[in-house]
């Protein structure tokens, strides 16, 4: 059963065996304001990258993602981010550390030619992509979208980079950046205009939605700056191990190279419900290609998640737990990406006011009353612009007004009711 759309990410989803499992437990437990889905994603882009440009897929996919974390302000968002490069560092893989930002095309360059393995750590990322996603962004920053669009699905396949008048192009084998990132919902919306809807950025990432504060208390028994060692020396032996030479190395055809040390192989069931995924998001398009801009790499996320998640119980056959697992965090993101970009990204001022106040609505259970929106909009907007912007999303089928009259007489009680579909927007 695929998960549906929900407010926040499910916690049930976060209970992981293995490796992944261990490192979401030590972040989460010893964190100010624990967050389960935080710390998840933390531990899925480390041991991601940890055994990246070793491992494929059935398919040949790589382990490497975008993540991003979504909270409110106030719920400690850089705890799971601190904690992801101290993983790395205490492991011995400091060296794949990457940089926390991308300023111009050259910079992703130069990144990928001294760390073609990398995870890059971005708090405030929601910030940093509006630098460079911005329709008014210089050149040399409105490139760096397109390189990472290009990064991400080159999968042990080699990435040529842009030529210089004094620097010539350079060939990069299995380039696998990973970002992880935080920000709060709005912020990072407001990043990604519509252009990074179509052209295919936006569904290169996994979004992970937490609230202020985690359902887990904090549990005293660790610190957030030591590293167990079981996690330490798990890190660090995962990396070692997926970096050797296989036992089959040897019966492999001479002069085969698939840029891969090993690829995981489908258990049973696992490859069954992978293809189910698939028809599932065809039928899910039905052919609606604004739909598919959403949906498009939903299976591959799932397989790279599955993968990893796989990885950290070392083992290198893919169960069908793992793979309905990656499968619902996959579709949850989808689902998630779907909603959020229809409530915030937009190209102008009246336009994200438009759907501001629609999503504020449609949140709301699908029904607010006239006070309690104008409560919630309050300094934002002037009473004028909230009656023009109800007026045309009245007129536009989106939301229904409705008039009840008073007991006591006087004024009657409006309410907006939102006329979408509340499961998908």
């Amino acid at each position: 059963v695929i998960v549906q759309d929900d407010e926040f990410f499910p916690d049930a989803l976060t209970e992981v065996p293995g490796l992944v499992g261990d490192i979401t437990s030590w972040i989460s437990d010893t964190a100010q304001k624990p967050s389960r889905v935080m710390a998840m994603a933390a531990a899925i882009t480390v041991v991601g990258t940890v055994i990246g440009r070793a491992v494929a897929g059935p398919s040949e996919t790589g382990t490497h993602l975008y993540v991003a974390v979504l909270a409110p302000s106030g719920a400690n968002k850089s705890a799971p981010l601190v904690a992801a490069n101290r993983l790395l560092a205490s492991s011995n893989n400091d060296a794949l550390i990457g940089p926390s930002e991308f300023a111009s095309m050259s910079a992703v360059v130069h990144t990928l030619k001294r760390q073609p393995l990398a995870l890059c750590v971005m708090d405030e990322v929601g910030a940093k992509l509006k630098k460079i996603c911005d329709q008014k962004a210089q050149s040399h920053a409105a490139a760096v979208p397109q390189v990472l669009r290009e990064i991400w699905g080159l999968s042990f396949e080699t990435y040529v980079t842009q030529a210089w008048a004094n620097l010539p192009s350079t060939i990069i084998t299995s380039p696998a950046i990973s970002i992880l990132g935080a920000s709060n919902p709005k912020e990072f919306f407001d990043g990604i205009g519509s252009n990074e809807i179509t052209n295919g950025f936006l569904n290169r990432w996994l979004i992970l939605s937490a609230g202020r504060e985690g359902k887990h208390k904090r549990v005293a028994s660790g610190s957030p700056k030591v590293v167990p060692d079981a996690i330490r020396l798990a890190l660090a032996g995962l990396r070692t191990e997926m970096n050797q030479l296989p036992p089959d190395a040897l019966r492999r055809p001479i002069g085969e190279d698939m840029g891969f040390l090993r690829q995981f192989k489908w258990g049973y069931g696992a490859e069954a419900c992978y293809e189910k995924l698939k028809d599932d998001i065809e039928k899910l398009i039905d052919g609606d290609e604004t739909r598919r801009n959403f949906y498009a790499r939903t299976a591959e996320m799932a397989q790279r998640l599955a993968v990893i998640r796989a990885a950290g119980q070392q083992v290198q056959i893919i169960g069908v737990k793992d793979m309905e697992w990656g499968r619902d965090v996959s579709m949850w993101s989808s689902r998630r990406m779907e909603r959020d970009a229809r409530d915030y990204i937009s190209d102008n001022e009246a336009q994200r006011n438009w759907k501001m106040i629609r999503g504020l609505i449609a949140r709301h259970g699908g029904e607010m009353s006239r006070r309690n929106l104008a409560n919630s909009l309050s300094g934002r907007l002037k009473y004028r612009e909230i009656e023009d912007i109800i007026k045309d999303l009245i007129d536009a089928g989106q939301i229904i007004m409705t008039k009840k009259p008073q007991e006591r007489g006087g004024h009657p009680l409006i309410t907006y009711r939102y006329a979408g579909n509340l499961a998908v927007e």
